[in-house]
């Protein structure tokens, strides 16, 4: 039925004003053959560019419905603002975030954020956090770079994660290594170092994209939670996976 005899079938009487909305919504929205994925993480809150006032009036709003919180680029004054009413918040001045953890999700899997050692370290704070609060598992490894191949080949942890972070700097190979040795998805992280010499992060950025090493994305320069979101993205979907399988095992198991 077209839109046009729908209506004159309301006009007539035909049928009710009720089932022409559901026809009329079954025809614009119509039916998907799958279930849209819930959104599991913290929500998130970029402070840049929002006065402090406005930060907190959407923290207080967000804390008030029981979500987890992450504020990223959030400076002291951001802090302040809200800590008076939410003791549990947690500030990490390195990675500049703010953390109100509301629910106490299991950790899983494994991420691994590798820090080179002419790498900024912000980055790599922020990176961590944010595969905290999604639920991973995090571990930081510091000072690593193309003389630490011996070491990265005996870290169990480096080897046994689900994806792996490289926090890295100008001229850094760190990311190439990690892919060839592990064979592990890298998410590599230019970082601006203050050096003249790196052009506020652009060599590491055009470096590290440049790469022909597969299994290598490259995010924005310094931009730790973009890394950070992916790698759980990664982490979490690998882990489903593996719950599918054992869950299909044990079923198999009790026929």
């Amino acid at each position: 039925m077209n839109l046009n005899t729908l209506l004159q079938a309301v006009r007539d009487g035909t049928i009710s004003v009720e089932q022409a909305e559901e026809s009329i919504s079954s025809v614009c929205c119509g039916s998907f053959p799958y279930t849209p994925a819930e959104y599991s993480g913290p929500r998130i809150i970029n402070c840049s560019g929002r006065k402090c006032d406005e930060f907190r009036d959407m923290f207080i709003d967000l804390a008030a419905q029981g979500d987890d919180i992450l504020a990223i680029h959030a400076s002291p004054a951001y802090y302040r603002a809200v800590m008076q009413n939410y003791r549990k918040a947690r500030y990490n001045q390195l990675a500049r975030t703010i953390s109100l953890q509301q629910t106490v999700p299991a950790e899983t899997g494994l991420i691994t954020v590798a820090v080179s050692p002419v790498a900024a370290m912000q980055p790599a704070q922020e990176a961590a956090e944010t595969c905290q609060m999604f639920g991973a598992a995090t571990e930081c490894i510091y000072n690593l770079d193309a003389s630490c191949i011996g070491r990265i080949y005996a870290d169990e942890k480096i080897m046994q994660s689900s994806a792996i972070i490289a926090v890295i700097g100008t001229g850094d190979a760190l990311a190439s290594i990690l892919a060839n040795i592990t064979q592990k998805p890298v998410i590599a992280v230019p970082t601006d170092t203050t050096s003249d010499s790196c052009i506020n992060g652009m060599a590491a950025l055009l470096a590290s994209a440049e790469a022909q090493t597969p299994g290598i994305v490259t995010v924005g320069i310094n931009y730790g939670f973009a890394a950070g979101y992916f790698a759980s993205l990664i982490n979490s979907s690998i882990e489903e996976g593996r719950k599918t399988v054992l869950q299909g095992f044990f079923r198999t198991n009790k026929s």
